[in-house]
């Protein structure tokens, strides 16, 4: 019983050690995250523009990726796609999974736009992705009104690998010069117990309630 007992302890500090590694919150962030300055990355069709990052020590949820845009364009309206990338010599290399499509209307300035997968996506732990955004027409990627062109700061644990931009839909990238705007968050992500744990968690529980009710009787 006191093996048991200790196994099961020692599990259940194994999953808590676990989860005061992982963070949910911002990543990456732009300093004074705001928009209304139309000095950064011009992202038009076909021009694609990429943020890098290296994650922490444990796997997370993608929860978003945020920048403010704008579109000049009096006459056409202004479509966002996208993704989380592999790395490939570091540089975007195969899509792992789709952003889910934005607007922004004619003629619209300075807009906040919130880019997410259309289910869960988990960022393995120690690992480099690309976050891509691919318009259709003539948008800016704005900098932002205080910081200007400074590079965006990753919290510790995670590491910032720049901007990448292409014009031939991927097929080549090179080092992105602007620096737009852009948060990424994450979430915990949610680990599911091997069977085994699991197992061993029920019957540990069920031996330990048993002896609390048999100290009570006795």
């Amino acid at each position: 019983m006191l093996m048991l007992n200790t196994r099961i302890l020692h599990l259940i500090a194994v999953t808590i050690s676990a989860a005061s590694l992982s963070h949910a919150g911002t990543v990456l962030s732009t300093t004074s995250f705001t928009g209304a300055n139309n000095t950064g990355a011009l992202v038009s069709g076909p021009t694609w523009y990429a943020v890098g990052l290296e994650t922490g020590a444990s796997s997370v949820d993608f929860t978003s990726l945020s920048g403010y845009f704008n579109n000049s364009n009096t006459q056409s309206t202004a479509t966002f796609g996208g993704g989380i990338y592999s790395e490939s010599s570091a540089h975007p290399g195969t899509l792992l999974a789709a952003f889910v499509s934005q607007s922004l209307n004619a003629a619209t300035l300075s807009t906040l736009l919130t880019f997410a997968t259309a289910s869960t996506y988990t960022l393995n732990a120690s690992t480099d992705y690309w976050f891509v955004i691919d318009p259709v027409g003539s948008p800016f990627w704005e900098a932002t009104a205080l910081s200007g062109a400074s590079a965006p700061t990753a919290i510790s644990g995670y590491t910032f690998l720049g901007f990448r931009s292409t014009s031939n839909s991927g097929t080549s990238w090179t080092t992105g010069t602007s620096n737009p705007t852009v948060k990424i968050d994450v979430a915990d992500a949610v680990a599911t117990p091997e069977p085994s744990s699991l197992a061993l968690l029920m019957v540990g529980g069920s031996a330990l309630l048993a002896g609390l009710g048999a100290k009570r009787v006795s």
